[in-house]
């Protein structure tokens, strides 16, 4: 019985990590909390292969044997095997002694990496634009095609290109890359098809292995196309071409790393576009957009005008219920192919959008205004607002030099080409590093501060200054307590509350303050408005306020007083 995934399943990461992972933190049998359900391990397992995964991981959450059922055993493992598969594309299978519980658990945190901090590194060696990129982050390899007719190969961690390929026939427009092959599509027509050097591999005997992949040596090739090449998709058994001869073309993957041309789909106008995800083959012709079955080739669904212009990119969800498109209005679009007006505004580009890479639950896009953007779909569908507000959800990345012509998101890797020659990789795989550094500090620095510190706005704590304290001061004839600014005495702490006598006759008010002297010595306080008090100590008597005029310039009670005439 394949799981039923549930929408509820991609929030909360944090709960698909049960305390230590052994159980030890949950009622075990004959507690008081223990609920003793009993039920047959196999009506349990029946119901539990209805859950989503985040309504699994609850259902764990309730006992000790809950959470053995729902986490080990083979049953369990063939469940999360298929939530994860729900999600991403299986690229290798787990290492031994990994289940798919931790393998998921593992994909969920890393989720919370695109929200922190990143490094940003330069890649330079194209001499024209770059058209296309394809990450593998399993072999830590970036392939990038430009329009200097050339595919370039390049390291992550060091940033350096390993392997360059021959000059090709006309603009590489498309790339596709995974551990068993590395696939480019070019403007003469031609697919050219790179096999990973095992035997090279096994034969090094030095330190530093060879590259996956030889750009330099012989490759196969496949003109099967009438047109440019335009778009590129590979999957564990088929490669999926898109032309402007209006056509795709499917190649199914032999045994013995060959391909085969299978099918082939025509459509009315010139294919810009193809992605095969989960159950569906989405491809955007012109500007409609068909969902294709991807076992029959039927066409299940149909958007037509849903941009102003031509749909230039296409992105899907792994459970085929999502579709993404981007076209040169700058509108990013999210259709859901289970309802009959399922479209809604992402976000509103200043210019065309380029490319879109999808890693569930993050879209990245590319547009010609210089920026890539990354948006957490379920919560910007949740907002619905389509607007530029920019958050902990939606993230802008700038590419000062030019339009950003390609994007593409995987793990914790994020690359962008753009017509200024350069590629641009984000890092983020030092991300819950670098914030568990930074709460470490922060809570050392709150441990060294001692008292007498206020808290300001933003949680930072800064001393008040010993020369200026804010008191409250009794004002007599007013009524009520009012600040009033005056300096600390020798002695006293900065912040101790304390009251200060107030002469009697003083008025209050917001204005400027004057201050003269009385009979017998004592200080009387005038205010802007109010009332002025006699220098005797009596009653105040209400004064007429003074307008702005005879504020900045003096007159009634104010300002320069004009000499007496003898």
């Amino acid at each position: 019985m394949s799981p039923m995934e549930d929408d509820d399943a991609y929030e909360l990461p944090t709960l698909y990590c049960h305390g230590a992972g052994d159980g030890t933190d949950l009622p075990t049998e004959g507690s008081a909390s223990h609920i003793n359900m009993a039920l047959p391990t196999s009506v349990l397992l029946y119901i539990f292969s209805y859950l989503g995964a985040k309504d699994l991981c609850c259902a764990g959450a309730t006992c000790k044997t809950w959470h053995d059922l729902s986490t080990r055993g083979a049953a369990a493992n063939q469940l999360w095997h298929g939530y994860y598969t729900a999600r991403w594309r299986v690229v290798s299978s787990p290492p031994t002694g990994v289940s798919w519980c931790e393998q998921f658990s593992t994909r969920m945190r890393k989720l919370g990496s695109w929200s922190g901090r990143y490094t940003l590194d330069h890649l330079y060696s194209h001499k024209a634009g770059v058209r296309c990129c394809k990450l593998l982050p399993s072999k830590t390899l970036l392939v990038t095609g430009s329009l200097d007719k050339t595919v370039r190969l390049w390291d992550l961690k060091q940033g350096m290109p390993i392997s360059t390929s021959k000059p090709h026939g006309g603009t590489v427009r498309c790339v596709a890359m995974d551990e068993e092959a590395c696939v480019s599509g070019c403007s003469d027509n031609t697919l050219r098809i790179w096999l990973p050097q095992y035997q090279a591999m096994r034969d090094s005997c030095s330190a530093a292995m060879p590259p996956l992949f030889d750009l330099t040596s012989p490759f196969n090739t496949i003109r099967v196309h009438t047109g440019p090449v335009s778009s590129l998709c590979m999957t564990e058994c088929a490669l999926y071409s898109g032309s402007w001869d209006c056509t795709v073309r499917i190649h199914s993957r032999l045994q013995s790393n060959s391909w085969e041309l299978a099918s082939c789909l025509t459509y009315d106008d010139w294919v810009f576009s193809v992605a095969a995800r989960g159950k569906h083959l989405l491809v955007a012709a012109g500007v409609d957009v068909y969902c294709h079955d991807l076992s029959t080739g039927q066409v299940v669904r149909k958007f037509q005008n849903l941009h102003e212009g031509h749909v230039c990119c296409v992105e899907g969800t792994q459970n085929s219920r999502m579709l993404f498109t981007g076209a040169g209005d700058g509108l990013v679009l999210a259709h859901d192919l289970r309802m009959k007006e399922p479209s809604c505004v992402m976000w509103h580009h200043n210019a065309g959008v380029h490319g879109l890479a999808f890693e569930d639950p993050w879209l990245a896009s590319a547009s010609s205004d210089g920026t890539v953007l990354m948006m957490n779909t379920e919560e910007q569908r949740k907002a619905a607002t389509g607007m530029r507000a920019l958050s902990s959800n939606c993230r802008q990345f700038m590419t000062p030099s030019g339009p950003a012509l390609c994007v593409d998101i995987a793990e914790q890797w994020l690359a962008c080409g753009s017509e200024s020659e350069t590629v641009r990789v984000w890092d983020f795989t030092r991300a819950e590093e670098c914030a568990q550094r930074a709460a470490a500090a922060k809570a050392a620095r709150n441990s060294r501060r001692g008292p007498g510190h206020n808290r300001g706005p933003r949680g930072m704590q800064y001393p008040v200054p010993p020369h200026r304290i804010y008191q409250q001061g009794v004002q007599p004839g007013a009524g009520f307590y009012a600040p009033v600014l005056a300096p600390a005495t020798p002695g006293q702490y900065a912040g101790e509350p304390r009251l200060q006598q107030v002469q009697a006759g003083a008025g209050h008010g917001t204005g400027r303050q004057a201050h003269g002297r009385g009979k017998g010595g004592q200080a009387a306080h005038r205010s802007g408005r109010g009332g002025q008090a006699d220098m005797n100590g009596a009653a105040a008597t209400p004064v007429p306020e003074r307008s702005s005029h005879q504020r900045r310039h003096g007159g009634r009670h104010g300002g320069h007083k004009r000499p007496e005439q003898k």
